[in-house]
């Protein structure tokens, strides 16, 4: 028996370097022509993409029951017990009764981004520039630079992807944007006000993933006039956690953002709000805090018309010495026991009879720990001698923020001659 996944049959990817790929889980599997060459947006069609060697070879090894490697974030997904995106996205594909080519649309649009998130790089934000500079301090700056650009230049305006969109857009029905920071993409913005001048917004549901550090009432009243709006905030800690995790974001700022968004679009019944909160070996202790801080805005059943917001708890894949499944398998065990007790605290919380999920997605980050005995231990020194040397960059403390999950994994700490590091 065969597996299906809607992102392979009618779905498509685009990310901030211009490769075509199914979707954003599967990352590690960009699309080739026959010659092994890349797919890339400014040079090559979406229809060149879907009908690729590389997306058929997909489509014939999930027909014939074969657990192909690109997908391996939704086969560890369902290995764990909960749903995979494959899952979600099937559903919603079958449900649809519209169906194309392209019915899935996965886009980033360059690296443009204010924040130097931990767990990013240059491929997707611009302000990873002077950190990366550090790590390759032989480069010139016009190299930096050049290196930096080559994840953008894609979607310069003159670019083809823009007349593939113009030609394609219209069958598109789910449109999840990406970035870089997506809300700083402004050409972005004129191919969602076409959207609605055509009248192809009326049948499209739109997904952003932003950082939150942006509120436009202009923005606003565009995406208004889609069927269905949903703004995911990703955010990776509260407070402290989410300074540190998020550089050099500020926590309160974004708090503010989302108000101003729910309060904006109250009474709109075609958007939601999401917080993702992203799990990786940095914050995989501190879950609950995000899950208190949901619950602390969502006193009540929502009857007064107000969004409520909702938790969604993913992960970390790249880089890998940021999956938390390359952690210690003993550090793990303690991990494991730590999680399930601050998700049992939870339902002490008075608007937990409201929003018992938030228990379930604290307790995947114990189900992803539970079925995994893997560890890379050189990807585990890596994140110690990455995250170390950023600390001492930006002046922060791995251990100040998170002292209880630092107490864990600190015993399990190479040792380094930091002398020879810059």
């Amino acid at each position: 028996m065969g597996y299906r996944c809607a992102n392979i049959e009618a779905g498509l990817r685009i990310g901030t370097d211009g490769k075509y790929y199914p979707c954003c889980l599967a990352w590690t599997y960009p699309y080739k022509n026959d010659e092994g060459k890349f797919l890339k947006a400014d040079t090559n069609t979406f229809q060149e993409a879907l009908n690729s060697k590389s997306a058929t070879d997909l489509k014939e090894a999930l027909a014939s029951g074969d657990k192909h490697t690109a997908c391996k974030a939704c086969w560890d997904a369902e290995e764990a017990g909960f749903e995979s995106k494959r899952i979600r996205d099937t559903q919603r594909f079958d449900d649809h009764p519209e169906k194309s080519e392209l019915v899935f649309l996965e886009v980033n649009l360059g690296n443009t981004c204010n924040l130097a998130c931990r767990i990013c790089g240059i491929h997707a934000s611009t302000t990873w520039r002077k950190d990366y500079h550090k790590i390759f301090p032989e480069l010139e700056s016009w190299e930096v630079n050049d290196r930096v650009k080559e994840y953008g230049k894609a979607f310069i305006d003159e670019s083809l992807i823009w007349y593939q969109l113009d030609e394609h857009i219209s069958k598109v029905r789910i449109l999840d944007l990406y970035g870089g920071e997506p809300m700083l993409m402004k050409k972005q913005w004129e191919l969602l006000k076409m959207c609605v001048d055509r009248g192809y917004s009326s049948k499209q549901f739109v997904h952003f993933n932003t950082n939150g550090t942006i509120f436009n009432t202009q923005y606003a009243d565009i995406l208004k006039n889609f069927k269905e709006v949903r703004i995911s905030f990703s955010a990776d800690g509260v407070g402290k956690g989410f300074n540190y995790t998020r550089h050099p974001g500020n926590w309160d700022d974004v708090q503010l953002n989302i108000k101003n968004w729910l309060e904006y679009t109250k009474g709109l019944k075609n958007f939601s709000y999401e917080v993702t909160y992203t799990t990786s070996t940095l914050n995989i202790l501190h879950c609950n805090e995000m899950a208190e801080w949901i619950l602390d805005h969502n006193f009540s059943t929502n009857t007064t018309g107000a969004h409520i917001i909702t938790l969604y708890v993913a992960f970390v894949f790249g880089p890998p010495h940021y999956y938390i499944k390359n952690i210690p398998f003993e550090a793990k065990q303690q991990i494991i026991e730590k999680v399930k007790e601050k998700a049992e605290k939870l339902k002490e919380h008075r608007a937990f009879k409201y929003h018992s999920y938030v228990y379930d997605e604290c307790m995947k980050i114990a189900q992803t720990l539970e079925t995994s005995e893997e560890c890379d231990q050189e990807q585990f020194n890596k994140f110690w001698f990455d995250n170390d040397r950023l600390d001492r960059w930006r002046k922060e403390n791995f251990q100040s923020v998170f002292p209880d999950l630092f107490s864990i994994l600190s015993k399990y700490k190479p040792l380094f001659n930091y002398q020879k590091i810059v």
